[in-house]
């Protein structure tokens, strides 16, 4: 099942029809609650990607939640901070809304369970572990001071620590297990996994080419961007018979091109694991 919310495609799990007997279990009333503070809190998230001109390439929707997919990296640790900040922001301001409601006007105590989930959201999303919200914000931090890969890797790390202390926080008190505390940890466990191949991309997809020179009727030159500490071998593999390896750090932004030589001299004079941007201050 799909739709759009605020521009951004929505899809359904599947895995979410397997939920249905406990919808019939629970009542379909008391998940109205937890279903309306999810839906607070990517509204954020999405509202936010607008903001900052980034398209998202859908919101999934599954039994536990939900969670947004950009369609690419976000540009800097800049917009990652504030998308990601905006899920539990939101939240909050939720929260404070239908508190501020019930007390002044106590026929609205059904609000209670909203502003609970709301604020058990903004919470959890505040844990410095990745996937989390938390672990996002604290990736854009790290990457200030390492590069965003060494970034990735703490954050998950950090996840991977969070799941195993809600795991065993649900077996204390065995046979009688916490069951919601291990689905959650088995959540964050994976989400955690996934996060460390998730690196950006050593060759960008995108490749320019130089119209000036064409339009002179000079030979065409293409050229592929590849990130600066991306190694000089790799490099060369990627080519793909372009003529120049624009080098970008991970922001995108551009520190200088190298040619086919370049990387063949530098490769031959100082190895083959040698950076592209340690290559640029050679030159």
């Amino acid at each position: 099942m799909r739709f759009t919310l605020f521009g951004a495609p929505v899809r359904i799990s599947p895995l979410l029809l397997l939920s249905v007997p406990l919808m019939l279990v629970l009542g379909i009333r008391d998940l109205i609650s937890p279903a309306a503070a999810v839906f607070a809190h990517e509204c954020g998230h999405i509202l936010a990607a607008k903001y900052v001109k980034e398209p998202v390439a859908e919101l999934n929707v599954y039994p536990f939640g939900a969670a947004i997919r950009m369609a690419r990296p976000l540009p800097d640790r800049t917009a990652e901070f504030f998308v990601s900040l905006t899920g539990p922001a939101f939240s909050l301001l939720f929260a404070t809304v239908a508190a501020g409601v019930m007390h002044y006007i106590p026929q609205a105590a059904f609000l209670n369970g909203f502003a609970f989930y709301s604020l058990f959201l903004c919470a959890v999303n505040l844990l410095p572990a990745f996937p989390l919200d938390g672990g996002r914000m604290l990736r854009a931090v790290l990457s200030a001071f390492c590069s965003e890969n060494a970034a990735s890797r703490i954050a998950s790390a950090l996840g991977i620590a969070v799941s195993v202390i809600l795991a065993a926080a649900g077996m204390v008190g065995w046979p009688d297990v916490n069951f919601s505390a291990l689905f959650f940890a088995l959540f964050l466990f994976f989400g955690a996994i996934l996060a460390k191949r998730e690196t950006t991309p050593p060759v960008a997809a995108i490749v320019l080419r130089s119209s000036a020179l064409s339009q002179r009727g000079a030979m065409r030159l293409s050229t592929v961007a590849a990130v600066s500490d991306m190694p000089v071998r790799a490099a060369l593999t990627r080519l793909h018979g372009a003529s120049l390896l624009a080098v970008v750090d991970h922001s995108f932004r551009l520190l200088g091109t190298l040619a086919e030589g370049d990387l063949l001299q530098g490769m031959i004079s100082r190895g083959p694991d040698v950076t592209l941007e340690e290559l640029l201050k050679s030159k």
